[in-house]
């Protein structure tokens, strides 16, 4: 079994929302933890929003190079 660390502000479980299966893997809190429950229809929502931007940066970056400046 693989031990990952989480940090504070990271999170687990977005596959199995975006592959609509169970959660792959096991949770185990080490010390006090405080968790955001997140539904389907908000996490697809909010990662939407992420992309978009994501996209948007790569397409402006590509802009800003003399290559594509037409």
């Amino acid at each position: 079994m693989e031990v990952v660390q989480l940090s504070t502000g990271k999170s687990f479980g977005e596959l199995a929302l975006i592959n609509n299966k169970p959660r792959a893997a096991r949770i185990k809190c080490l010390t006090d933890s405080y968790f955001a429950v997140v539904n389907k229809a908000d996490y697809e929502s909010l990662l939407k929003k992420i992309e978009m931007k994501k996209e948007k940066r790569f397409v402006d970056f590509l802009e800003s190079l003399p290559f594509f400046s037409n």
